[in-house]
């Protein structure tokens, strides 16, 4: 306790007041400072109601645009749909009447030609008429079964290489093929 120090108290400065001199400005009491404009709490109120309906309004603008823009692709993608639906009930017409899967498109021009020139017949009576017209454009039945007109029917498991390396075998195989 020997090790301990005295406690001061601690001296604030005075200031003194001093005469102006020419180098410090003399400042004179003025008006205190007016605050800002005050509102009445209706007009807060107001102002904060014409803030929100401004961003509610625009809101609406935004969301009003989005849908359109949706409904637009909709409409764009339904009509696609449609088109491409309508494209394959016309190939299931085609096939039902029995025309050969690689002659279908110039069938389908054919019979669009002969509704236009036409007015008032079907799809299907047009088809009709093109596989009347057009014989080679149907595939052939015969027994109650499809055939296919080709001249000349094709082994595909024979090739060249095999005919001439088993004669014998490809001659009973090919009796049943005309040549």
């Amino acid at each position: 306790m020997a090790d301990e120090k005295p406690v001061t108290p601690e001296v604030t400065p005075t200031v003194t007041p001093t005469e102006p001199t020419a180098e410090t400005p003399v400042v004179t009491p003025t008006e205190p400072p007016k605050a800002g404009k005050t509102f009445t709490q209706e007009q807060v109120d107001g102002l904060i109601n014409s803030r929100f309906a401004r961003e509610k309004a625009a809101f609406e603008k935004q969301l009003a645009d989005q849908k359109l823009a949706i409904e637009q692709e909709q409409a764009t993608k339904r009509t696609e749909l449609e088109i491409q639906l309508a494209e394959k009930d016309q190939r299931i017409l085609g096939y039902s009447k029995g025309i050969l899967p690689d002659k279908l498109d110039e069938a389908l021009v054919l019979a669009n030609l002969k509704m236009q020139k036409v007015d008032g017949l079907t799809l299907e009576d047009a088809l009709t008429q093109i596989t009347q017209e057009y014989p080679n454009l149907v595939v052939a039945t015969k027994n109650g079964l499809p055939v296919v007109n080709k001249p000349e029917p094709e082994n595909g498991y024979w090739t060249e290489a095999m005919k001439q390396k088993y004669p014998a075998q490809w001659a009973a195989v090919s009796k049943n093929y005309k040549k």
